[in-house]
Parts: structure tokens; C-alpha cells; sequence
């Protein structure tokens, strides 16, 4: 059986393919995974802006806690 999550996001990228290929399944699985790991915080257009997406997801990936994953996104802003 399919998960339902993944039929949305699949629906999703399908309706979304005329906007370019950000909006591709796994990146919108990405995205959903971005926002519940940091939806306790506010994440301004400013300094996530200078982050790149890959980096995100990275950060996402490789933090074993929300404090390190926090102590890495600073890094990134500051470089």
C-alpha cells in the first residue's frame, strides 16, 4: 500500500511541473521534512535566503540533534 503522504507529494510535483523542477518529489519531501524539523522557530527570508537548499537539507541529514542542527545553521549564515 502507498502512502498517502507520498501520493500527495507526487500529485503535488505533478501539479507543480510548469513552475520548474524545485517542485520535484523528493525536493517537496525535503521541503515537508524542513518544515516540521524547524516549525518551533521563526526563520526569516534574510538569513535562510543565504543558505543554499542543498546546504539545508544537509544540515537536515547530518545534525543528530535540533541543537546542532540550529549550531550548523548559524554556521552557514555567517560564512
Amino acid at each position: 500500500m502507498v502512502d498517502s503522504h507520498t501520493n500527495y507529494n507526487q500529485n503535488l510535483a505533478n501539479d507543480l511541473k510548469e513552475y520548474g523542477k524545485e517542485y520535484s518529489k523528493r525536493n517537496l519531501e525535503y521541503m515537508s521534512i524542513f518544515a516540521k524539523k524547524f516549525s518551533n522557530e521563526k526563520i526569516a527570508q534574510q538569513p535562510a535566503a543565504k543558505i543554499l537548499w542543498f546546504t539545508l537539507v544537509e544540515i537536515i541529514y547530518k545534525s543528530k540533534s535540533h541543537e546542532e542542527m540550529q549550531l550548523n545553521k548559524e554556521r552557514n549564515i555567517n560564512i
